[in-house]
C-alpha cells in the first residue's frame, strides 16, 4: 500500500472545512457520491476501509485489500481513488 501525504493532507483539510460550512458545494456532493459507495461496502469497518478484507476491483477483478483510510477524510480527498475502482 502506497502511502499519498498530499492526497491524506487533502481529505482531512476539506473535511475540516466541510464541518465550518467552507467547502464548496460541488466537493461537498462529489464527497457524499462517494461516501454512498463506501455505506455499503463489505470493507467498510467503522468508518475505516479495513485493509484486513479483500474485494475483487470492479475492473481487473483482482482481490484488493481495503486501504485502511478514514472514510470521512477520504472521500473529502478529490484525487484519491476507492481501492476496489467504485470511485
Amino acid at each position: 500500500m502506497k502511502i499519498e501525504p498530499k492526497k491524506i493532507i487533502d481529505g482531512w483539510f476539506n473535511l475540516a472545512l466541510s464541518k465550518f460550512k467552507l467547502l464548496s458545494e460541488q466537493k461537498q456532493l462529489n464527497a457524499e457520491a462517494r461516501f454512498t459507495h463506501c455505506n455499503s461496502c463489505k470493507m467498510r469497518d467503522g468508518n475505516v476501509c479495513s485493509p484486513k478484507r479483500t474485494l475483487p476491483h470492479v475492473i481487473t477483478k483482482i482481490q484488493t485489500p481495503g486501504c485502511g483510510c478514514n472514510l470521512s477524510a477520504k472521500v473529502m480527498s478529490g484525487k484519491s481513488e476507492c481501492p476496489i475502482g467504485l470511485w
